[in-house]
């Protein structure tokens, strides 16, 4: 590409971009794309292909060094050889000793007693069963690796230890002792300590690295910032760069052009069909790596407040591989699915054009992880749009910055709606598509995971596009925020900006959508909806006795839940307190006693509730939730002039259903919602 040389900044042609991507004029592919006649190749040809298809045609995803070593044998296996269980450790034994003398007080823990004991953390039981959780409670929202070919025993060791630390991590305390999913989540956080650095000491790290590298430090990357402790967060947030530039010292972006194995050369014993579907593997796994990689940086940006390092138009590749292919076990199964597709006249979807469509209000044929990634892409557009404007602002007559797209904002938010009624429009018709005996790949666990975890990213879309986390950690009193200290001057900022938000429609329209998200994970009666594994009675949704297990809890599948409920609960917490003030009277049946008198673990904790209270704090709750809920329109909240700093029984409903979490920085969100009702007294 001549007129986008090597090592310039990827963002070097933002403005050209973003007006072709705002404009419904200007169609078509992006110029720099057309420099690529191969880049959105992946199935499909020009030519209508023999039987079995010309495989030379997959040219995307690859590294070229990357393939023969970091997949399975596409001849599946099960079990876990206790072979590969020594092997591992003996390995963490040896060279896993990061973190300090706490850390190493933990693997002393881990190594005693009898390690073949089935209850024991590193016993083989417990491994498969990390491996089984991980694909019964990650893999779906993050699907990586390619399940039906996964054996441990052919996996790279550092890769599975990512798996294994993140399977850990997830275990269901409905299923399992508190003192053993504590013990195995000790596991993962030590497992973690050490294996960035094993990794990147890995002579496969070296640019370009293989697939197993790029796989292992996109886990560890969702692990570390959002399921583990607080120092391991901050450096996931320090590091993940690196992660992204070994990205683009490869392929992984952009698609390799080397030419693939072929099906049809002369062969022994269906090896080339051995080489193709090793090679389709890998290329399909290096863009889903690059396509989580991207969704972990525009959701971190969005959710915590961190900077966005990469921007859309990075990644030419085609949008994710169906379901029902990337649940095929063999070769052969791939190619009657691609037959079919392009039989139908189906091709695959670029990135940026299903972006385009996004943003234009156009159906988008995708798989429910491609849909994921198509709102991540406009996470990454609203988060790039906002520092954009921030810039103008700051620079005032002096910016040569170019004219923003007029509209932008409306046009994202009504993306934003496109984009989740296509999604739950695309869920339905797959599960009836698959009633009738299809097969579509589709498994109504896995999809109601999808659903649960839209549902969260398109709230926090509309919340976040008006304020932002930091600038509402800031008005709850956090004194240190992304490695700052908060000064004064900084508070009287936030607040005096916050101040203005709060009378302004994005205000009003981050309220309703953190009522409504709110309304849904605290007062729903769908089980699901609120974090919960399993069917429950109706009944036991009353919160009589402060124990609700099926609100968001530690072992919610749904990852990132959580944090939008408390996101939530600290927008109309801000939104209530600055436009009414302290709340008088305050109610001290529901929260008694000021900070200084009482522990926020003695004031939240699950011990059991009088009834009476129980039903206070649900009451006051319930009526703040469906007063406010009650709107369909935000300018509708216009009208209420009271009352809305009533939200007492909301914010200790949340602070409840965030006890006992493993992610430490959950126990934060718990001590900053106790803040902000001291605030409100």
């Amino acid at each position: 590409m001549d007129d986008n040389p090597l090592g310039i900044s990827p963002s070097n042609r933002t403005e050209d971009f973003t007006n072709w991507l705002f404009d419904p004029n200007l169609s078509g592919y992006y110029d720099f794309i057309l420099d690529q006649p191969n880049v959105f190749g992946q199935i499909y040809s020009n030519e209508v292909p023999a039987p079995m298809f010309d495989h030379s045609m997959d040219s995307n995803g690859l590294v070229p060094d990357a393939v023969s070593s970091t997949v399975p044998s596409p001849t599946r296996a099960s079990g876990f050889p206790e072979c590969k269980r020594v092997q591992l450790l003996d390995l963490i034994r040896e060279r896993f000793w990061a973190g300090g003398a706490a850390t190493m007080l933990v693997k002393g823990q881990l190594f005693s007693g009898d390690l073949d004991h089935p209850l024991h953390v590193m016993s083989m039981v417990s491994l498969e069963l990390y491996i089984a959780t991980y694909f019964a409670s990650f893999h779906d929202q993050f699907p990586l690796l390619h399940k039906p070919t996964f054996i441990p025993d052919q996996v790279n060791d550092l890769l599975l230890l990512a798996i294994l630390g993140v399977g850990a991590s997830l275990l269901d305390e409905t299923q399992h002792t508190a003192d053993f999913c504590s013990a195995a989540a000790s596991f993962g956080t030590f497992v973690a300590w050490s294996l960035r650095w094993q990794i990147l000491m890995d002579q496969d790290s070296g640019p370009p690295a293989k697939l197993w590298v790029l796989q292992s430090l996109a886990i560890l990357e969702f692990y570390e910032k959002m399921n583990a402790t607080r120092p391991l967060h901050e450096r996931a947030h320090v590091h993940f760069a690196a992660t992204l530039t070994l990205m683009r010292r490869g392929s992984a972006l952009i698609g390799d052009q080397s030419t693939p194995p072929s099906r049809d050369e002369p062969a022994v014993s269906g090896s080339a069909d051995h080489s193709w579907f090793t090679h389709w593997i890998a290329s399909e796994a290096t863009r889903r790596c690059a396509f989580g990689a991207f969704f972990l940086d525009a959701l971190h940006a969005t959710m915590f407040g961190h900077a966005a390092t990469m921007v859309i138009h990075e990644i030419q590749l085609p949008l994710p591989v169906d379901d029902a292919q990337w649940t095929a076990s063999t070769a052969s199964e791939v190619a009657r699915i691609e037959f079919s597709l392009h039989n139908n006249g189906i091709k695959p979807t670029s990135f940026l054009s299903g972006i385009k469509s996004t943003l234009m209000s156009q159906r988008v044929r995708t798989n429910p992880f491609g849909r994921l990634i198509l709102m991540g892409g406009l996470l990454s557009i609203a988060h790039h749009m906002r520092q954009k404007e921030l810039y103008k602002n700051t620079l005032e007559e002096r910016s040569s910055i170019a004219a923003m797209p007029e509209g932008w904002k409306k046009q994202l938010i009504k993306a934003f709606d496109w984009w989740k009624r296509d999604f739950d429009s695309s869920l339905a018709h797959m599960q009836a598509y698959s009633v009738v005996g299809a097969k579509t790949g589709f498994r109504q666990e896995a999809h109601e995971i999808s659903r649960h975890l839209a549902t969260a990213l398109y709230h926090l879309a509309h919340i976040s596009l008006s304020v932002q986390m930091p600038d509402l950690c800031t008005l709850a009193g956090a004194k240190i925020l992304l490695g700052r200290v908060i000064s004064k001057a900084d508070r009287d900022r936030v607040r005096a900006k916050m101040s203005q938000w709060a009378n302004t429609p994005g205000a009003r329209s981050a309220v309703l959508h953190s009522v409504r998200y709110l309304k849904l994970t605290l007062m729903s009666d769908t089980p699901a909806d609120r974090g919960g594994r399993q069917p429950i009675s109706s009944t036991s949704s009353t919160w009589h006795d402060g124990s609700n297990t099926d609100l968001p809890r530690s072992s919610d599948v749904v990852i990132i839940r959580p944090w939008v409920m408390y996101y939530s609960a600290l927008v109309v917490w801000a939104y209530g307190y600055l436009l009414d003030g302290p709340l008088r009277p305050f109610p001290g049946h529901i929260f008694p006693g000021p900070r200084s008198d009482m522990t926020i673990q003695a004031m939240t904790s699950s011990n059991p509730l009088s009834a009476d209270r129980g039903e206070a704090i649900r009451h006051d709750a319930e009526q703040y939730l469906q007063a406010t809920g009650d709107f369909s329109d935000p300018d509708d909240l216009r009208a209420v002039t009271g009352g809305r700093n009533r939200v007492v029984g909301v914010l200790t409903m949340a602070m409840r259903a965030l006890e006992g979490s493993r992610w430490e920085l959950l126990h934060e969100a718990r001590t900053r919602l106790r803040d902000c009702v001291d605030q409100l007294r």
